[in-house]
């Protein structure tokens, strides 16, 4: 499922409100601004799309080629320029491509980052088939959560935080 920079993104109708340069309403995962070959300062990066097309309908390449790269020009010329006559832009839910929204999708990438952080290995302990208490065990030790030496040091509990057999090391997980 790809994913865009933003969760929101523009449907571009009339243009009329919709960023050209720094609004995500592109069909790929890229902001126009992406594309300038100039300076930014040189650039209004609020001008609304509506802007950039020609009054016969078609973009303005003669504005366009001396700004964005060339494969920002293809990128661009794959789209469809905005007609005054389709109504106010707006801002959809960009991560399904018809701008559908689901919970379940939302839910999914707010979690996204805590499921790529740890794999699924966790899981398979309790698919163990031995004593509860040993599974128990495994998963505390595979999220930090068992009782060392380490730990203990820091909440002031004697004696030390070294390993209990070495006397070197500190005991860890």
């Amino acid at each position: 499922m790809p994913i865009m920079k933003s969760a929101t993104v523009w449907s571009v109708r009339n243009g009329n409100t919709t960023a050209f340069w720094s609004h995500p309403w592109t069909d790929y995962d890229v902001l126009l601004s992406d594309f300038l070959i100039v300076d930014e300062s040189l650039v209004d990066l609020n001008s609304p799309v509506s802007c950039w097309v020609t009054p016969s309908g078609g973009w303005d390449w003669e504005k366009l080629f001396c700004l964005i790269h060339p494969d920002g020009l293809s990128l661009l010329a794959g789209m469809e320029p905005p007609k005054p006559d389709l109504g106010e832009d707006t801002s959809i839910w960009g991560i399904e491509r018809d701008g559908s929204f689901s919970f379940k999708l939302a839910y999914y990438l707010v979690n996204e980052d805590l499921e790529s952080e740890a794999d699924s290995s966790w899981k398979l302990f309790w698919k163990w088939r031995g004593p509860n208490r040993i599974k128990l065990f495994l998963w505390l030790a595979r999220h930090e959560r068992l009782m060392t030496n380490v730990k203990r040091a820091k909440m002031k509990i004697p004696p030390s935080n070294n390993c209990g057999h070495c006397l070197v090391n500190e005991e860890t997980t």
